[in-house]
């Protein structure tokens, strides 16, 4: 390995498109030297353009490097068949061999997150969700609709996922009083699945769309709708409004 500066990273992915889970990839580099001094990282992933994903298959590392590093299959099952292997294995299982070292002095990789930018999709129209006028103890769930259409464009085939966090639950804006013990959900229309809100702080819901047609405007929630639960837990009158964080994120 030639024309890389020490302390540097490297990362190696390795394209596993066309493999599934009963596959196994057996990846060997014992003949790579010149690794002194570089921070190694194999990440294997599913870069398929209809359908990007991590890779479910398993994976047999039968390569021994002089620095300790690190690899990256979330969804895989990780063989060390290597007598030497030092480093990091992110995967759903791993296999040892042999003795194995953990090794806590590789660098971070820099990855992609949730919170990347949209790419080249166009998102227009973020709505707001209208509840109506419900009396007190006279409903206890409630049904939200969207104020407008939230259109999306972009390629065809690309991913798009949607995420909601409830910043802050309702409250009403005269008095102060809050109804913090209200539940959200998001409701699927056609097979009326409920998806809770998550417990975690925000609550945060997500939802993925793929883009059908290029350069056309698509309503990605379109089958989608708001509940909100508990309301007998309300127990002042009021305007009462909350506030939801959209995050619209290109890719898986």
């Amino acid at each position: 390995m030639t024309g890389v500066s020490d302390v540097s990273n490297v990362v190696f992915v390795v394209d596993t498109s066309g493999y599934d889970s009963s596959s196994d990839l057996n990846y060997d580099m014992s003949s790579v030297s010149g690794t002194d001094g570089k921070n190694i990282s194999f990440i294997f992933y599913n870069n398929s353009a209809s359908s990007p994903s991590a890779y479910t298959g398993s994976i047999t590392l039968g390569f021994s490097v002089s620095q300790a590093c690190s690899v990256v299959a979330p969804e895989a099952t990780v063989s060390l068949m290597s007598t030497s292997f030092s480093g990091n294995v992110a995967a759903k299982k791993v296999i040892c061999t042999y003795t194995t070292q953990n090794d806590d002095k590789s660098s971070d990789i820099d990855l992609p997150s949730d919170t990347s930018s949209p790419g080249n999709i166009s998102i227009s129209n973020v709505p707001d969700v209208d509840f109506g006028q419900l009396g007190i103890n006279s409903v206890d769930t409630a049904n939200g609709t969207w104020s407008q259409d939230l259109n999306v464009s972009g390629d065809e085939g690309q991913a798009l996922k949607i995420s909601v966090a409830l910043s802050n639950n309702f409250e009403d804006e005269a008095s102060g009083e809050t109804a913090d013990q209200v539940q959200w959900s998001l409701v699927n229309s056609e097979d009326n699945e409920i998806t809770p809100f998550s417990t975690s702080d925000p609550p945060t819901v997500s939802m993925d769309y793929t883009i059908q047609n290029s350069n056309t405007q698509e309503s990605p929630l379109k089958k989608y709708y708001f509940q909100i639960s508990n309301l007998k837990s309300v127990k002042y009158s009021g305007d009462y409004k909350a506030t939801l964080t959209w995050t619209f994120t290109d890719g898986p």
